[in-house]
């Protein structure tokens, strides 16, 4: 497999080099040759490529580098994977404030991982001034789309009262709506509501029906959860 993957990154660089006329090196400098969707969507593998280390050496500072390029040029998944890069400091130092600026630019075009992922930046306050209430504003406008994660997160600030009034009945709606949709932290946060009676009518059957969905999906928590079920039978 590692021996194919190689073989595939020779070949990006190979097309990279047949689309834009010129060496790698080249390739990865201002060279407005370069512009081109179809290049610009193989620039954007490439830096997949040496961030995950998959068919070339692991090189988080050319993943950046290979990001930029592509991020430049309107590509909105390379902005995303630049923030991502500047909001860790892989391969380019640490800069929060930045991450927010290219998630934002990516979220303008509707994109609903750069939407979350802004949003989730003014839950945390990183980069941006905290602020739950954006957050929660920014979670809605997801959440229209149907999104799970978005769900997810309006089930927490309802349940803690970030950015919104506690409400743990209306947490339990939220979760319920992403747990259906299979989102394995909602299933075992809804088993809890369940649990404890938090939100909804205590009943620890229906808390363990979430809590083997959610470990059925590899939740570490939730199979702890049913293990004690199994221990008082």
């Amino acid at each position: 497999m590692r021996k194919f993957r190689s073989v595939l990154v020779l070949g990006l660089l190979g097309v990279l080099t047949a689309a834009c006329g010129e060496s790698f090196h080249d390739i990865c400098g201002t060279d407005t040759r370069c512009s081109g969707a179809k290049a610009n969507y193989l620039t954007y593998n490439l830096g997949n490529s040496y961030r995950t280390g998959e068919g070339v050496e692991k090189d988080p500072a050319k993943a950046v580098q290979l990001y930029r390029m592509a991020a430049e040029r309107g590509h909105v998944y390379a902005q995303i994977r630049l923030g991502n890069s500047y909001m860790k400091g892989e391969g380019v130092e640490k800069d929060p404030a930045k991450a927010v600026q290219l998630y934002r630019k990516a979220a303008e075009t509707g994109n609903d991982w750069a939407q979350m992922l802004l949003a989730n930046s003014y839950r945390k306050g990183e980069g941006v001034e905290k602020d739950p209430a954006k957050a929660v504003q920014l979670y809605r406008v997801l959440a229209e789309t149907g999104n799970a994660g978005a769900y997810y997160n309006l089930g927490n600030s309802y349940l803690k009262g970030e950015g919104v009034e506690k409400d743990p009945a209306k947490a339990v709606t939220w979760y319920r709506r992403a747990a259906e949709q299979g989102h394995a932290w909602a299933q075992y946060k809804l088993g809890n509501r369940y649990w404890k009676g938090e939100g909804v009518e205590k009943d620890p059957e229906q808390a363990a029906v979430w809590y083997l969905k959610a470990a059925q999906q590899g939740h570490v928590q939730a199979a702890k959860r049913l293990r004690k079920f199994e221990n008082t039978d």
